[in-house]
């Protein structure tokens, strides 16, 4: 006992002796933890689900009500893991599955989730069955149409779509079918500048104006084939001048003073290369009769080669007569 109290006293008073006792102890500890490789706990958050058989499920006549992607589809699991593998433990080397084979008609069910782990045990699955319900699946005939976004106006013209059909075939579950009222094909113009000729996808929507997420058209996501003439423009100011005839007609002693064309310009679309060349356009002939007062006649902007018009093809033209003054 005198032994004992006599190296406890030099310890204390001793910080060598501290310092060699601590570094004993770390080294006893590293050698137990190495000997003995003791398990712990880890608890891996949101690992995504895999599905299994769910082809079965409409091959028997059935439907996922919301769809698969309407399902909780990942799990938090604990796994009991040695020391030496408690740094590997990841999402990719743990392995949760459901099998909806054990699906056989409509209903709700509770689908157990079956893990498998490449390190350690699993011991504890949060919230071990996931929810599936289950409808009749049907199918359905619904209009499709389109709506436009983004664009440039100034600086492009845009043609009127054309759907290579005005319908679909959506199926899924009853319950979710029965809500579609239509499908709408969403067309973005922005940085679109040359013809659309492309597959879109549709949005199935039911009558409140809400998007369902979860119909199919002939087992695929819907969509339509879309196309769109998209070309250049500019205005140009109109040349009404040019295009009176008859002048020779009118009350002696007056003449055409000017016009006023509305609108006084006209939208051309066409390739950029033979814009370029147009600076004005003309009116198809405006002929006088013999008056002695301003009047006023409909007129078209003449084609122009190359080019189409695209807005104010037709104005209003006011032919201002007046005497000639001497």
């Amino acid at each position: 006992m005198k032994y004992i109290k006599l190296f406890f006293s030099m310890l204390k008073n001793n910080w060598v002796l501290k310092g060699a006792a601590i570094i004993f102890a770390v080294l006893i500890w590293s050698y137990v933890m190495s000997e003995t490789n003791p398990y712990y706990s880890v608890t891996i958050k949101d690992i995504p689900i895999r599905i299994e058989n769910a082809s079965t499920i409409e091959q028997n006549g059935y439907a996922i009500i919301g769809g698969i992607e309407g399902l909780d589809t990942t799990v938090d699991i604990t796994v009991e893991v040695r020391r030496s593998d408690y740094q590997k433990v990841t999402e990719d080397n743990i392995m949760p599955v459901i099998d909806l084979s054990v699906i056989s008609g409509t209903g709700t069910y509770q689908v157990p989730v079956s893990v498998t782990t490449q390190y350690g045990n699993v011991e504890a699955i949060i919230e071990p069955y996931v929810e599936v319900n289950i409808d009749e699946k049907i199918s359905r005939t619904i209009p499709v149409t389109y709506e436009l976004s983004g664009g440039d106006s100034d600086s492009y013209y845009y043609g009127e779509p054309t759907l290579d059909s005005d319908t679909i075939v959506i199926s899924g579950a009853r319950v979710d079918i029965e809500k579609a009222e239509q499908g709408i094909v969403t067309i973005n113009l922005d940085d679109v500048t040359s013809d659309i000729n492309k597959s879109m996808p549709v949005d199935v929507y039911d009558s409140e104006g809400n998007i369902l997420d979860n119909v199919y058209i002939k087992d695929t996501f819907p969509s339509v084939v879309v196309n769109m003439e998209v070309l250049p423009k500019k205005s140009v100011y109109i040349n009404a001048m040019d295009s009176i005839s008859g002048t020779e007609l009118l009350a002696d002693g007056y003449e055409v003073k000017g016009v006023t064309v509305t609108p006084s310009q006209v939208e051309i679309a066409g390739p950029q290369d033979i814009l370029d060349t147009i600076d004005e356009a003309y009116l198809e002939t405006i002929y006088i009769n013999r008056t002695d007062k301003d009047f006023t006649v409909s007129a078209s902007v003449k084609e122009i080669d190359g080019v189409k018009i695209v807005k104010n093809g037709d104005v209003t033209v006011v032919v201002h007569i007046g005497k000639i003054e001497s």
